[in-house]
């Protein structure tokens, strides 16, 4: 059985989190293996399942997988998009701490953000390479995500990722994070 991503399962099901083989159950979002193996095992296991799934996105040229969101680094709530519309938010793709891309407007339900006609602005860096550095294990790779209004309120520099949302972006968009912000896409 593939991964929601691969599959299309509709939010909230198990498969979205994790998948299970026999009495071993791999969790997506931790990138831990749990059931009755040893640590050698689950460390191994592991790496394999995630290499594997990187592997299906990439041979199946899966560009916009299921939908996933990620915590605010500033205020810990999640950045919430109906795929359609969403938070103004920052988004910095990080590579052991340094930011090589940015991109700032609303957010789109897919790890990007909207251009001003609606459409999502891709990363300059392939899709595989920001899910490699987003997996890799490493708090200072893979995205940071702020709200626009978070970040006018605070000094911010992002050096590690965002924490996954648990709901996937799924909530009410709250008003004080709508409206019109800049939209950008840079390559830093």
């Amino acid at each position: 059985m593939l991964p929601r991503c691969v599959r299309g399962t509709p939010p909230g099901t198990e498969m979205e989190k994790s998948i299970r083989i026999n009495q071993l159950r791999f969790d997506f979002s931790s990138g831990t293996l749990s059931g009755q193996v040893s640590k050698k095992l689950q460390k191994t296991f592991g790496s394999v399942i995630k290499s594997f799934y990187l592997y299906i996105i990439n041979q199946l040229k899966i560009k916009n997988m299921g939908c996933f969101s990620f915590m605010c680094k500033l205020c810990g709530k999640p950045i919430n998009s109906d795929s359609f519309s969403g938070e103004n938010v920052r988004l910095t793709l990080l590579d052991k701490g340094k930011a090589i891309e940015e991109m700032q407007g609303q957010y789109d339900s897919y790890g990007r953000v909207f251009d001003k006609d609606g459409e999502s602005i891709d990363w300059k860096k392939s899709w595989p390479g920001v899910c490699d550095l987003m997996f890799e294990g490493n708090r200072g790779s893979g995205i940071s995500a702020a709200h626009v209004h978070c970040i006018k309120i605070s000094n911010y520099t992002p050096t590690e990722n965002s924490n996954d949302d648990p709901n996937q972006g799924w909530g009410h968009i709250k008003t004080y994070h709508e409206g019109n912000c800049e939209i950008y896409h840079k390559v830093i």
